[in-house]
């Protein structure tokens, strides 16, 4: 099979099940444990990166699929669409597995239960392995700055919701709703940059993979 007929397997599958995982968490449908992680109710789940980042990559699987579909090729956009969107679902995946489900409360295992199976691990998984290895396209070096594109969004939109609410040198959950800022709001100077760092040396790395695997 050609690589771009497996390619659009995999981005036909990636859509429908970051479609299946917002229908399940919108409507609160669980399928496996009853256990509630890093979920708020219906619609107000999109204040995560995790739910965000997969629904960018949702989007973007769909165009890659509907548009080769229609034109035997993609278009440069596209490329960058689905390259900006698999690295976003990689932090995802990375900062559940290295940060979130290693230091909560909860068990390691209670972050990928429902939705989340398919948010924090199934999803980045096959964008992660369709893009590098399947996905033929020229991106360009200056490219991997796009990558960059939805964690700074997002890191503004975190920022906005903690400051106002900095008491006494802390955050409480509600709104530091990550945890990053667990040891102080002061450390914000610190959890910013290193995110950001950490999103472009994963979209760097990335970048050079699938110029190895392509």
């Amino acid at each position: 099979m050609k690589k771009v007929n497996i390619s659009l397997v995999f981005n036909f599958i990636i859509f429908i099940l970051v479609l299946l995982g917002t229908i399940f968490m919108v409507s609160g449908f669980q399928f496996m444990s009853h256990q509630k992680m890093l979920e708020s109710t219906g619609l107000e789940n999109f204040k995560y990166f995790t739910v965000d980042s997969n629904i960018l990559v949702g989007i973007s699987s769909f165009c890659y699929f509907v548009f080769y579909l229609i034109q035997k090729k993609v278009s440069k956009w596209i490329v960058v669409f689905r390259y900006l969107g698999t690295v976003s679902v990689l932090l995802t995946m990375l900062v559940t597995a290295c940060f979130l489900a290693p230091f909560s409360k909860f068990s390691f295992f209670d972050f990928y239960q429902n939705s989340n199976l398919f948010f924090h691990f199934l999803v980045p998984l096959l964008s992660t392995i369709s893009f590098v290895f399947f996905e033929k396209c020229d991106l360009s070096f200056k490219s991997t700055f796009t990558s960059l594109i939805p964690m700074i969004c997002y890191a503004v939109f975190y920022m906005i919701s903690v400051i106002p609410h900095i008491e006494n040198g802390m955050v409480s959950y509600q709104y530091d709703f990550y945890g990053f800022l667990r040891g102080g709001a002061f450390t914000i100077v610190f959890v910013v940059p290193v995110m950001i760092f950490a999103t472009y040396i994963i979209g760097l790395s990335v970048w050079v993979l699938h110029k190895k695997c392509t």
